[in-house]
């Protein structure tokens, strides 16, 4: 796997594409968006959300607890072929797009979705300081440096939930989410918008998955989009197949996308109970058990980060089953876990394993005890060699502050044993906790700050956690704040 382009309303890289705006609205046959077709922002602050309000009071409190869609899919769907997805896993490269929190108003959500419809986007990066020299390492800092990266698009689109806001219905999926993926990019001919797919097909002229050469996605819900059962969602992301020019082969609300090299993508749906369901769980273990290598790596795609809500909470029991399924399960394989909810990006790495596993701080193997390293019984998982992994090629920045590194750099050749020295260095040991916990939901609502609250460590899942970085930066989000508090509050 290459990369994740994270998308979201935040101004992360030059869009070039507005020179080509008519040449691209007559293209895709769209002039201008009738009024009647879209929906402004969510008036979060006005009277008209109580009635809003009373109708999810009175749907929470009927169903929640009393009725769980993901039964009724697993009676539905009780062939986990329909859950697991392998069409990708024979590339050589692959892109993901992935995008959360973009059903808020439709300019914001179509800027998005107009991104990610474009075949290339042109990014500003910050030159790779990897393998320099401290005197250049110090000039770099000295005379920042940046160039120019092109990103293509993704073969697939992942969105992490909240599709639609206020509350899912057709009106908001159809005008805040369904119309700004069509107008980006246009679905086949053959596709009428009022079809329903009662049976998932392959496009024209492709007999597998795998035949086909454009772009997917798939998607989670968010607790917005469960607030009317997940009634919405099945009609639209299960029962359709086109999401504009994305097809759309999901048939459940939480699937398995196996990877290219050994990744793999877990796609989790927590409802509004913030936890995995028995079935859920069970169908992510057999994919454990029955398809995964003991040295494959895992994203895991949850809505809320509860490395972050539970810390602001002050809660550790919400997620029993999904943090079973991830230290136990999962045995390590978690290298990434990502996130929506909140409307901004946050980016935590970590620095040091705490309970779970304990890491010795030498280099070197003491044969006198060779016993497992955690004590537990478990045998230590082999790290993945992220200096071999074109992830590193094109997100150094990912790498450039991990505290492991020179484990990675170890098991890759890129550190030995000075002359004369017999000592053995120590085999690479794969982390029980994801080296990084990554927060973006800008995908067109409306924005968090990032100075508030703060998060500057935490722990999570058996590994200790710094924060690395942040959109918008914390100096801007206090700067917005107080721009937002002399409007509402003038002197």
């Amino acid at each position: 796997m290459s990369g994740i382009r994270m998308i979201s309303s935040f101004s992360w890289f030059s869009d070039h594409v507005d020179d080509d705006d008519v040449e691209a609205e007559e293209e895709n046959g769209h002039e201008r968006l009738p009024p009647e077709q879209n929906l402004p922002m969510v008036p979060w602050y006005s009277m008209l959300l109580f009635d809003t309000v009373f109708e999810l009071l009175i749907s929470l409190k009927v169903f929640l607890g009393r009725f769980d869609q993901r039964t009724m899919q697993r009676a539905l769907h009780p062939n986990d072929d329909d859950y697991c997805f392998d069409h990708l896993a024979e590339k050589d490269e692959l892109w993901l797009d992935f995008m959360a929190d973009c059903g808020d108003g439709f300019n914001s959500s179509y800027q998005i979705a107009r991104l990610l419809a474009q075949p290339q986007l042109e990014v500003d990066c910050e030159a790779d300081a990897t393998f320099e020299t401290a005197q250049q390492r110090e000039k770099s800092r000295a005379e920042p440096r940046t160039y120019k990266r092109v990103f293509p698009r993704g073969e697939a689109l992942v969105i992490g939930g909240d599709l639609a806001y206020p509350h899912p219905d057709s009106e908001s999926y159809e005008k805040r989410l369904w119309r700004c993926f069509e107008y980006a990019m246009k679905a086949p001919r053959s596709y009428h918008p009022a079809s329903i797919s009662t049976k998932k097909k392959n496009p024209g002229g492709c007999a597998t998955l795998r035949d086909y050469a454009g772009p997917s996605v798939f998607a989670i819900p968010g607790n917005h989009d469960w607030f009317d059962g997940l009634n919405t969602f099945t009609r639209y992301i299960c029962q359709r197949d086109w999401l504009g020019g994305w097809l759309l082969p999901q048939k459940t609300s939480y699937f398995s996308l196996k990877l290219p090299h050994g990744w793999w993508l877990f796609g989790v749906d927590l409802a509004l109970e913030n936890d995995v369901d028995t079935e859920q769980f069970a169908f992510f273990e057999r994919v454990v058990q029955s398809q995964m290598g003991p040295d494959d790596a895992v994203i895991v795609l949850t809505h809320e980060p509860r490395w972050l809500l539970d810390v602001y909470e002050d809660r550790s029991d919400v997620d029993v089953k999904l943090s079973h399924l991830l230290d136990t399960v999962l045995q390590g394989r978690v290298a990434l876990r990502l996130a929506g909810d909140v409307h901004n990006y946050t980016r935590h790495t970590l620095v040091e394993e705490t309970g779970v596993l304990k890491r010795s701080t030498s280099m070197r193997i003491d044969t006198s005890h060779p016993s497992n390293h955690d004590g537990s019984g478990l045998k230590p998982l082999p790290r993945r060699n992220s200096f071999a992994s074109p992830v590193h090629k094109h997100f150094p920045h990912m790498h450039r502050t991990s505290s492991f590194d020179g484990v990675a750099a170890a098991a890759s050749g890129q550190c030995g044993a000075g002359q004369g020295d017999q000592a053995k260095l120590s085999p690479p040991i794969r982390t029980r906790a994801a080296e990084h916990l990554i927060v973006s939901g800008g995908g067109g609502a409306f924005l968090h700050p990032t100075h508030a609250p703060t998060s500057e460590t935490l722990v999570s899942n058996g590994g200790s956690y710094e924060h690395k970085m942040c959109y918008p930066p914390v100096h801007v989000s206090k700067y917005v704040m107080a721009l937002l508090l002399e409007m509402l509050l003038p002197c």
